[in-house]
């Protein structure tokens, strides 16, 4: 799990966290969900959006970047307190509209 993960993002609308952006209690409450969705409900920061781990394997997005050197320094900074020996990782999301999923349009 590291920054290139982000690319798989790319095409969705008010991605979070994101770079200089305060994340709204909205936000924070829809990472709350997530975490518990993945079993970690009490284990997440919904300030840095990281989850603490606990020795166990944790479903994520795997996925290489094609152009991981054009990594954006700031989304980096997001991982760096991540522990990956404990397990660790971080929540992120984005939104697309319905119509942009049914067409197969979205990020293009």
């Amino acid at each position: 799990i590291d920054p290139a993960g982000y690319q798989a993002f790319k095409g969705l609308e008010d991605v979070v966290p994101r770079p200089g952006h305060k994340s709204s209690g909205e936000e924070r409450a829809w990472s709350r969900r997530l975490a518990k969705r993945f079993g970690a409900e009490n284990r997440i920061d919904d300030r840095s959006f990281v989850v603490t781990g606990d020795g166990a394997t944790c479903g994520s997005l795997d996925h290489e970047s094609l152009k991981p050197e054009g990594m954006d320094p700031e989304v980096a900074a997001f991982f760096k307190p991540l522990n990956r020996e404990r397990g660790d990782y971080l929540i992120a999301f984005g939104w697309a509209m319905a119509e942009d999923l049914a067409a197969g349009t979205v990020g293009k």
